[in-house]
């Protein structure tokens, strides 16, 4: 939602970022219970990815929305989300009667079926004659 506040706010100024480098810097001088970092310790593979996703976040915020002539006034994070993915996904495979591995026909079935409850929404007017 662009009109969230808090956390859940869009990334609009640079001052937000702070939070960002304030995480990074946490994750980087986290220690396993023998004083080695997490982040060369066997278990590094989820903060390595928490890191690669800030740096993304604070690349993609100063490629779209803090250059000198923006393309957009914010950046939802909730949209490069995988939910949407998951969502749809998960519908293609109920349409498929929860198949896990549907063959190409199937699947063409489902998705045409999803496509068109999605574009029939709304009510229907009926006219008295």
């Amino acid at each position: 939602n662009p009109f969230a506040k808090g956390y859940k706010s869009a990334l609009r100024f640079p001052i937000q970022l702070n939070f960002l480098d304030e995480a990074s810097a946490y994750i980087k001088c986290l220690k396993n219970q023998d004083g080695k970092l997490m982040v060369s310790s066997n278990r590094k593979t989820g903060f390595i990815g928490f890191l690669a996703c800030i740096q993304s976040a604070k690349d993609l915020f100063h490629k779209l929305v803090g250059c000198p002539n923006p393309p957009m006034k914010y950046l939802l994070m909730y949209k490069f989300s995988q939910d949407h993915l998951e969502l749809f996904f998960g519908a293609v495979r109920q349409a498929g009667g929860f198949n896990n591995n549907p063959t190409v026909k199937q699947f063409t079935a489902s998705y045409k079926r999803l496509l068109m409850r999605s574009h029939n929404k709304g009510s229907i007017n009926y006219q008295m004659q």
